[in-house]
């Protein structure tokens, strides 16, 4: 009895799905809602490059090639040469763009006079094309999105074309169970976060102790740079993942009035072999001086700062000024962007 059953075959005798070889790179093989299987493309920008030739003799004239702005609107550029009357019988569902050339124009002419037109339809439809020469006869194009290739058809131009799949997408179902391409949902979290002081050591930068409810009684003297690892393994913090940045903080403090308060956050690097880096990068903070009552503070953004997985975040204070046994309370959410 024969043996070759498609699933006993080794991997270089099966072939590719149907339609592998035409489909576009980053689309996806899928059963669809309609039970019946699609290649799905991923969104995609597309620049196409246009190898103009030079004209010989009138011969360009009612030649032709496929240009298209989206899925929906599309060009057919075609050239006609000064002397031949010849009518151009454009492809339906095409817009039809003439460029007006003279015989045995160079490919460099022919670059630019098409550029010329290209660019008007951006005025004259909702087309918003970028065009570009090189000098040496080739225009390039781009600004598309989701549609097809340029196509040449009968002017013998070289032709080629470059589509970027868009980030920031995600092939998702519906909720009606239809998948299609759409734009990812943001992975960015907020951290709760919490600390509070009775009478602390002014002039130091206070970390909070989370084994003494987030009481801010951890302290490295003046200088941020002294973060020492035993601080920053007992402080309250965000433990990173590499590729996370610090996307900033907003909250609410209560503090002793005169008090002049710097509330911020430090990245301290920490090695998983009981190796911890002495050290303190500042991610940014904010600096007031404490009303007595509700005080908001918000802390910007710091995305140039790389982390690594096993780093922390951790959140400091820094308070001054001659007050009569100081206090403060703060809550704020910690903004990490992925």
């Amino acid at each position: 009895m024969a043996t070759n059953f498609h699933a006993d075959l080794p991997n270089d005798q099966i072939h590719p799905p149907k339609d592998f070889a035409t489909a576009r790179s980053s689309s996806v093989l899928t059963k669809n809602h309609e039970n019946t299987l699609e290649w799905n493309d991923s969104p995609f920008d597309l620049s196409s490059t246009i190898t103009c030739g030079n004209d010989v003799a009138g011969g360009l004239h009612n030649r032709s090639f496929y240009l298209y702005w989206s899925n929906s609107l599309w060009f057919e550029i075609y050239y006609a040469v000064a002397g031949d009357s010849t009518p151009f019988d454009a492809t339906t569902k095409y817009t039809p763009v003439k460029v007006d050339i003279n015989p045995n124009d160079t490919a460099i002419t022919i670059a630019s006079l098409t550029k010329t037109e290209v660019d008007r339809q951006n005025g004259s439809t909702a087309a918003n094309f970028t065009t570009s020469l090189d000098g040496h006869g080739k225009l390039t194009v781009s600004g598309m999105s989701d549609c097809g290739n340029s196509v040449d058809l009968t002017t013998g131009f070289l032709i080629s074309n470059t589509s970027t799949p868009k980030s920031g997408v995600q092939y998702l179902s519906s909720t009606a169970g239809v998948l299609d391409w759409t734009t990812a949902v943001s992975s960015n979290f907020e951290q709760n976060m919490w600390g509070y002081a009775s009478e602390p050591r002014l002039d130091e930068y206070l970390f909070a102790n989370v084994q003494r409810a987030a009481e801010f009684n951890l302290n490295i003297g003046p200088a941020l740079s002294a973060l020492s690892p035993l601080v920053a393994i007992k402080a309250m913090g965000h433990h990173c993942k590499a590729g996370e940045t610090f996307g900033g903080a907003h909250g609410v403090m209560i503090a002793s009035a005169g008090l002049s308060v710097k509330i911020g956050f430090v990245k301290h690097s920490v090695g998983c072999v009981e190796t911890y880096e002495t050290n303190g990068t500042d991610l940014g903070f904010a600096s007031f001086v404490a009303s007595g009552l509700v005080d908001c503070y918000t802390i910007n953004a710091n995305p140039s700062v790389a982390v690594a997985t096993h780093d922390l975040i951790v959140c400091y204070v820094y308070v001054s000024g001659k007050v009569e046994r100081p206090q403060f309370e703060f809550s704020h959410k910690l903004i990490i962007n992925k």
